[in-house]
């Protein structure tokens, strides 16, 4: 590996900095979100360049995308290739899954908020109510 000794991070320099725990770094090797590394003394020895990959991942998660999305937003681009067009095709695609998820959840909110009101003697009488309020 290249470079100046004080520009390496051990993995559990990397955990410290980032509160990632060591096991999620490894992970996120394994998965093919962080590249495989060079090894001094048996250790990973990342560039600090890391950290902003350790960034993008988080970021990738905070929106909700996969394992698979964050991979694919984060491979695949040289100097020249803009990540723009992936990253908002990608959030598209989750937007919409998004917006069905909300429409999803405000209609089981609708249901609870029905049945958490229900007084009715019999469970026949819950679904004739719930059937003129849906």
């Amino acid at each position: 590996m290249s470079g100046k000794k004080d520009d390496i991070l051990t993995i559990g320099e990397l955990s410290r900095r980032t509160a990632i725990p060591a096991s999620t770094l490894r992970y996120y090797e394994s998965v093919g979100l962080l590249p495989r590394v060079d090894r001094q003394g048996g250790k990973r020895c990342y560039r600090p360049t890391i950290l902003i990959q350790l960034d993008l991942i988080r970021l990738g998660k905070a929106a909700g995308f996969t394992i698979a999305d964050i991979r694919t937003l984060l491979n695949g681009f040289g100097r020249k290739k803009s990540p723009g067009p992936r990253w908002r095709a990608l959030g598209e695609k989750k937007l919409d899954e998004i917006e069905k998820l909300i429409h999803q959840l405000q209609s089981i909110k609708h249901v609870l908020q029905i049945v958490t009101k229900c007084d009715c003697p019999r469970f026949e009488d819950c679904v004739k109510a719930m059937k003129q309020f849906s």
